[in-house]
This record gives structure tokens, sequence and C-alpha cells, in this order.
């Protein structure tokens, strides 16, 4: 028979115009799914977005040690025979209002001065605080910055293989630099393995879960060798977490053991619009040694403990230096006259930064639309189907008369 003479059944016209019906509905549906995917990614990146930094830390080379050298340090200024500075770049995790970044140790040990760049694009000095040298986690410090949008946090024992996690930080200077990923596993130490695209730079990164809550940090990446044409290449897409409330434990021993040895005024200084030199006391801690003592807004600072500032940072350095519970004096300036006023240095209390629940009571995702879980596999079943009932309409066609 030939084929200019052959009659299509007539059953064969609704099939073809039901399967392409079938197959532009899944197409809409799968597009529809990608979409609300792509969208609520994009929600919990935006959420997140505050509480990512950007760490810049300058090492000199006789400083550091050759066997703390960071996992994620990208270059050098280093000549022949003079000494260099080492230009370390990681991520940070900016958890209070109060200026704490909390990061690796590997991103900010030995280092001669840190600079932090916050989700808004400003660059600022930071101070390190200190390091817990068990659990090698670094916090720092920005004084006087502007308070940030909260993003909270997530109870990482919920967390279960396969739960699905955002990394968000800094990758050869972009940030935020985002992978999406999954848990892998829970290990003994509580270490969270994850598998997820890990680049230089993501050391002390923050990572969220599935509501945009903060379930930990990134301790670093998992490597392993991989044979190439008889080389043994590093590579890795897996990392470890360290968990929230183990991060967390950490910043409360730094700042036990910061407040044992540094002295605490109580007050926020800014510039002085007439003189670059003397700080100008712009806010008093209620019932702080500056409160006691008798300090105002407004008032200049001169002068502490009988020596002469001699640069706009000089006071926080002689405050830090000086021991709880030394008495000493201060000198201002008010309304034109110099005082001398008697001060006793105190200890900050730090357990107000954790006085509030740890855990978010209202995950900030619950509002946002749910992507099943199941749906890919939903899809690859339809999609056997469909190929099922092409195979048939073909055999049809070819025993066809």
């Amino acid at each position: 028979m030939s084929m200019y003479s052959f009659k299509w059944p007539k059953w064969i016209f609704p099939l073809i115009v039901a399967w392409c019906a079938t197959q532009a509905a899944e197409n809409a549906r799968a597009q529809s799914l990608l979409s609300n995917l792509e969208h609520e990614i994009s929600a919990l990146v935006q959420q997140g977005e505050p509480a990512v930094t950007s760490i810049i830390s300058y090492v000199r080379e006789s400083d550091e040690k050759k066997d703390d050298s960071p996992l994620f340090s990208l270059f050098s200024s280093k000549s022949s025979h003079q000494p260099f500075t080492r230009i370390k770049i990681g991520s940070g995790l900016f958890f209070h209002k109060s200026g704490f970044i909390v990061t690796r140790k590997s991103v900010v040990a030995n280092a001669c001065s840190i600079r932090v760049r916050i989700y808004t694009g400003e660059e600022m000095d930071a101070e390190l605080i200190g390091i817990d040298e068990e659990h090698e986690v670094g916090l720092l410090r920005v004084p006087g910055v502007r308070e940030l949008p909260h993003v909270p946090f997530g109870q990482p024992a919920k967390l279960r293989a396969g739960s699905w996690i955002i990394v968000m930080g800094n990758s050869l200077g972009v940030t935020p630099a985002v992978s999406v990923g999954n848990v892998s596993a829970v290990r003994e130490n509580g270490l969270i393995q994850i598998t997820a695209n890990i680049d230089p730079g993501h050391n002390g990164s923050p990572v969220l879960n599935a509501n945009g809550e903060i379930i930990g940090m990134v301790s670093g990446r998992v490597d392993y060798p991989v044979p190439q044409q008889g080389v043994y290449l590093t590579a890795s897409n897996a990392a470890l977490v360290m968990p929230i409330d183990q991060v967390l434990d950490s910043v409360k021993k730094i700042l036990e053991a910061y407040s044992r040895r540094h002295g605490w005024l109580g007050i926020t200084v800014t510039p002085n619009p007439k003189d670059e030199v003397h700080p100008l006391v712009s806010k008093i801690e209620p019932g702080s040694p500056a409160d006691q003592a008798g300090l105002r807004p407004g008032d200049v600072i001169l002068g502490f403990n009988g020596q002469e500032l001699d640069h706009y940072y000089a006071l926080l350095g002689l405050v830090k230096k000086t021991p709880p519970g030394t008495a000493t004096t201060i000198r201002v300036q008010r309304e034109g006259r110099e005082l001398q006023l008697a001060i006793t240095i105190g200890k900050m209390d730090f357990s107000r930064l954790f006085s509030k629940p740890l855990w978010a009571e209202h995950p900030a995702g619950a509002k946002m639309q749910a992507v099943p879980l199941d749906s890919r596999a939903m899809l690859e079943k339809r999609l056997l189907e469909m190929e099922r009932q092409i195979r048939e309409l073909r055999a049809k066609i070819i025993k066809s008369p």
C-alpha cells in the first residue's frame, strides 16, 4: 500500500490531540514548579543577605605560622628579599546588632589588620575579639555599625539527610555567592556534612535552611584525591558545617575570656567635626561606668588615665588595656570647660546578647509556598507514561491496513 493512500484511523486524531494537551499541561506544570522554586530561593537569599560579610585580613609573613595557612588564602604581595603581607579573603556571619561577626580562625588568625564589608557595601575596620582555639572559631566586632535586619536562627537538630540548604558567602570577592545544596549526613561530633558548590572564600559563610534561618557556618571543604591521567588532583563538592548552637557556645567562651581581660566604659563616640583627634560622646549606656562617673552626650574626650589622646582611636586602645575594676580618671571638655572625672573601669556584660530565645519562635519562611519534595519523581513518572503511550501509538500505526 502506498503511503500516499494511507488513511489514518479516526481514533488517532483525538489521541494525538489529547496527548499534545497532556504534554502542554505537563510542560506548563514543570515551568510553574521551576518558577516557584526560583522565586523561593531568591526570597531566601534576600532574607539571609544581611548576615553575610566579606572579611579581608592582612597578615605579616613573619607573624604567620607555616602550619596555620588558611584554606582560602588567595594571594600575597611578596617580594624576593623583603617581608611581605599576605591577604586572606573569607566570609563571616553577622549575628548581632552590636556589631559582632563570627568566622573561622583560618580567616583572621595572626592578622595585623582586618577589614569587613557588610551587605550594604559599606567597608570598615574590625577588631579581633578573640579566637576559640579548640573549635577554631574567630570573633570580630565592628564598633558603631548601624543596626542591620535580623536573620533568625534555626534548629540544626531538625536537619535530616536530604534537607535543603543554602550557602551564602564570598567567592573571589563576589558577594553574596550563593550555592544551593543538601545535607549529606550529620557526623558523630555534631558537624553537618553538606553537598554544595563551595568556592574559595566560603570559609566562615552562613548556612541557611529551607525556611531562611541560619543553621550553621561553613568550617571547610572535604577534599579527596581524584586520579586524572596518572595525576592525583584535589576535588570536592562537599563541606562541613558547624551547627549554630556550637558556634554560639564558642562565641560565649570568647566573650567571657575577653571581658575578664579588657575594660569597658559604656559609651558610643563619633568623630568630632571641630577636632579630628578627640572623639565626641554620642551615647551613654544606662548604669555603665561612664554613666556613674557623670559623662554626658556632647562631651569631648581629651585624655584618659593621665594620657593625652593623639588620634581618634586612641581611647579605645587605652580602655581595652585597662583591667576591669581599675580606678582612674577621664578628662573631658564640656560647654567650653575642661573637667576631670573619676571613673572605675567596668567589665562588659555580654550575657544580654543571649537573653532572647536562641531559636526563632515563628520561622521566617513559614508563609512561603512549599515545593513538594517528590515533584521530580511525579514528573518522571508522568514522562514514562507518555513514552509508553507513544510506543503504543506507533505500534498501532504500523499494524494499520
